[in-house]
């Protein structure tokens, strides 16, 4: 018996989709005194571009260096549908986060945690500068977010 030497190749074209976060910040007043407060707005988008789906149990934390004071929650209000999830959203010492991965009141459930190609999570807080702030001192402010 001979060999016949046969083979089989083939090609597969593959488009893998992830998610696709972004990050904007905004703080008003831009300027201010010690003893002012100022109003942060932190969006987290998943953006709609090609080849990007949706993004599991987002998750965003700000945290403010000491020189803001008394951070507060306004609101925390995901795109889809405008809904309020500023119960899964707090406040502790300096930092303000959003879990979407939060079981509690306000939360969502399991199968809607997840940002879709287009959605975001606007975090809205006030914070107090200190009254200590020198006269054209700059104050840092930090962000970390992601997928969890």
């Amino acid at each position: 018996m001979s060999s016949t030497g046969q083979s089989r190749t083939a090609t597969l074209d593959l488009t893998i989709a992830e998610p696709n976060p972004a990050l904007t910040k905004g703080a008003a007043p831009g300027t201010v005194s010690g003893g002012e407060t100022v109003t942060f707005t932190v969006t987290f988008t998943n953006t709609n571009a090609t080849a990007v789906t949706r993004g599991w149990e987002p998750y965003l934390e700000d945290v403010l260096p000491a020189r803001y004071q008394n951070p507060g929650l306004i609101s925390a209000t995901l795109s889809r549908g405008a809904q309020d999830v500023s119960g899964c959203a707090g406040v502790s010492s300096q930092t303000v986060a959003v879990d979407l991965t939060g079981s509690g009141p306000g939360c969502l459930p399991a199968a809607e945690r997840y940002l879709g190609p287009g959605e975001n999570v606007v975090l809205i807080y006030t914070a107090t500068v200190d009254p200590e702030v020198g006269l054209k001192e700059t104050v840092l402010w930090y962000k970390d977010q992601g997928w969890i």
